[in-house]
């Protein structure tokens, strides 16, 4: 399934999955970098933890013998936790499960969203395409 007028989004991280909940939820450090904040101030770093929701996807409840598949699925794709990674997300607000909408862009370029799509761990799911905004 393909959506037509994404959103646009500047929020990109260097991160590194840390936790797989579920086919569609993550745990992610994120590292927020500054190198050049004028005046002379020198560059800053902080990594947190938050929780991910992997945007315009949907993978089968974790109780079920599919969601479980799925969970093995997207473990198999990051490889070994910590996984490094980018995350892009459309907006700053967590939802009410305190998840952050988001893309999960591998080393390889591999879209985390796309491939469970693409490998029949999860389907396409809202106005959010399966790829990040570029």
């Amino acid at each position: 399934m393909t959506f037509l007028g994404g959103p646009q989004s500047d929020y990109a991280y260097p991160a590194f999955v840390s936790r797989v909940v579920d086919g569609d939820t993550v745990g992610a450090e994120l590292t927020l970098i500054n190198n050049d904040l004028g005046f002379g101030i020198s560059a800053f770093q902080t990594i947190t933890f938050k929780r991910m929701r992997l945007a315009g996807i949907d993978s089968p409840e974790p109780k079920t013998q599919a969601g479980a598949n799925a969970k093995v699925h997207i473990e198999s794709l990051l490889g070994p936790l910590p996984a490094k990674c980018v995350i892009t997300t459309v907006k700053d607000r967590a939802d009410g499960h305190g998840r952050y909408l988001a893309w999960i862009t591998l080393p390889d370029g591999t879209v985390v969203n796309q491939q469970m799509v693409t490998d029949g761990f999860a389907v396409a799911l809202g106005p959010h395409p399966t790829a990040p905004p570029s």
